[in-house]
């Protein structure tokens, strides 16, 4: 069971996302609240539900992708990024240049902190301590063969 406080946050993430949900359950009557409920009982917290939406709302907009496969593509990126965060935030390139996966925490939806609306999986670029750039890149593996979709530089 979902906390009060846990619902008020998911409310406030498909609000965020409400155009963005319109277009993904369009073409199906009744999708909406269907995908909804997908949403809350396979990813749980408002922050996981936050990242599906900012994967949805990033896919190439001349694409569908059934809920399956959206499913898919978050769940392939999540494991992506466990696996690589550990091993991207050990590589220094000398004179301190380092890596960073970014927070996906509410707070920073909230205003607080450097966070990109359009970046589920951005990596923080810093040199001595110092952010000087971001990228963001999502992995479509809907096909046979994966791409790489990078959305912010």
């Amino acid at each position: 069971m979902i906390s009060l406080n846990e619902e008020k946050k998911i409310q406030f993430i498909f609000n965020k996302f409400n155009n963005t949900i319109a277009n993904h359950t369009m073409y199906t009557v009744n999708h909406e609240p269907i995908f909804k409920q997908k949403l809350i009982e396979k990813y749980k917290t408002a922050e996981n539900i936050n990242t599906v939406l900012m994967t949805l709302n990033n896919l190439p907009s001349k694409s569908y992708y059934s809920d399956k496969d959206l499913f898919k593509i978050v769940d392939y990126n999540l494991k992506f990024k466990n696996k690589f965060m550990a091993k991207i935030e050990k590589i220094n390139l000398g004179n301190n240049i380092t890596f960073k996966y970014a927070s996906t925490a509410l707070t920073s939806i909230y205003g607080t902190g450097d966070f990109h609306p359009e970046a589920p999986f951005q990596i923080n670029i810093f040199v001595k301590n110092k952010e000087v750039g971001t990228f963001n890149f999502i992995i479509l593996n809907n096909t046979s063969n994966r791409k790489l979709l990078i959305n912010l530089v």
